[in-house]
């Protein structure tokens, strides 16, 4: 049942302007939206039951809205962020209780960068600040997860390097020359024509140019992971090695489904032909 007070408010405000007369379809395409949006508002809002303060509240809201020119839509667009902001609090940021927020913090800071305050970052900052956070605890779930794992691909790796033949680079990158080729380094800008084979540390493989019919694979360097674009940068084209990529310069903690987290490349790779990358047209 409608309280009286919100009768009261819509009759005065809306001049008796609106009626149940269906005189054109005009009068019909309205009536049928307002009846339909109307049901959708009480079932989703008011759960069908039409009574008291909520909906005086809420067809008040509404009233304003419509105005168009209310100071009243800062106050609702306000109230949909504090109520986002109440169950990021409780729920945590994206539904994960992990990442917990103060809601008095978030509240404080929120207030001054609206107010355009002195702030301890930037809107950039702040970004970077979410996602290093955000990153490091995924990072902490995944050693949790692997930590065993990630250790044995660590021995692997400081085994074979010191076996005959093996190339350990800087940046922690190995390899072992299969067959000497003397033609043309590739460059980050130039595409690399391979055939390749890629393998796990126990020999699990994971793909290759075989498993996709055969033909020699055109790879611009720019768009591969850190350790294919060092090692291809250092093959002359002919060549033939096998490279041994490390985790941090392959896809780290992220687990790519057969490549589980920190786990080491093994690569075959026959560097046949060095390309120049398509220019961009003028």
């Amino acid at each position: 049942m409608v309280s009286a007070a919100a009768v009261a408010v819509l009759m005065a405000s809306c001049s008796n302007k609106g009626n149940d007369e269906l005189n054109n379809s005009d009068d019909s395409l309205s009536y049928a939206y307002g009846v339909g949006y109307g049901s959708h508002i009480s079932e989703q809002y008011l759960e069908g039951a039409n009574e008291g303060d909520k909906y005086d509240a809420l067809m008040k809201g509404i009233e304003e809205g419509m105005k168009g020119d209310s100071i009243m839509k800062y106050y609702v667009v306000g109230l949909q962020i504090g109520d986002e902001l109440r169950q990021e609090s409780e729920n945590g940021l994206m539904n994960d209780s992990t990442l917990k927020l103060d809601k008095d913090k978030v509240f404080y800071a929120l207030k001054k960068a609206i107010a355009k305050e002195e702030l301890k970052m930037t809107k950039e900052q702040s970004g970077e600040v979410i996602q290093d956070i955000i990153r490091k605890k995924l990072e902490a779930a995944s050693i949790s997860k692997y930590g065993e794992y990630k250790k044995q691909q660590e021995a692997f790796l400081t085994t074979n390097g010191k076996r005959e033949g093996v190339v350990t680079t800087e940046s922690g990158l190995q390899y072992e020359i299969v067959k000497a080729g003397n033609g043309a380094k590739p460059t980050l800008n130039d595409i690399a024509v391979v055939y390749y084979k890629g393998t796990l540390t126990d020999g699990t493989e994971f793909d290759s140019t075989e498993k996709h019919g055969g033909k020699p694979a055109e790879m611009p360097l720019a768009s591969l992971i850190p350790g294919w674009k060092e090692a291809l940068q250092l093959m002359p084209a002919g060549s033939k090695w096998k490279i041994y990529i490390p985790s941090n310069l392959g896809y780290g903690s992220n687990d790519m489904g057969t490549i589980k987290p920190y786990s080491t490349l093994v690569f075959e790779v026959e560097l046949l032909e060095v390309k120049p990358a398509a220019q961009p047209q003028q």
